[in-house]
């Protein structure tokens, strides 16, 4: 299993996307592709069940081997064929990403 470390950028786009951790944990740990990135970054693919029927998931990862061994930096994800929420409900579901998903303070 993969550890995972999520950027910012990738909360909001997993939150705005309704795409869980899990899922993402599951194109890592058991991508049907991967491409790599020029900037050494790789994106794994990984086929999900989607409004009834399969889509791609992507996942933009980069690995961080000074965290430990097979620990990656997710950078963002997305599901091919499907659209971000229209403004408004966009700007209402970032706020509630941001309400209830603060980050705590380190002690």
């Amino acid at each position: 299993m993969n550890k995972l470390i999520y950027t910012d950028h990738a909360f909001e786009r997993m939150y705005l996307r309704d795409i869980s951790q899990s899922l993402v944990q599951t194109a890592l740990d058991h991508p049907e592709d991967t491409e790599y990135e020029a900037d050494g970054d790789t994106q794994f693919i990984k086929n999900v069940q989607r409004s009834g029927g399969k889509k791609e998931l992507h996942v933009v990862a980069k690995p961080l081997p000074n965290e430990g061994k097979n620990t990656w930096l997710i950078k963002t994800v997305w599901i091919d064929g499907e659209s971000d929420p229209k403004a408004l409900l966009r700007i209402y579901r970032m706020l509630l990403m941001r309400l209830f998903h603060r980050k705590k303070p380190q002690r």
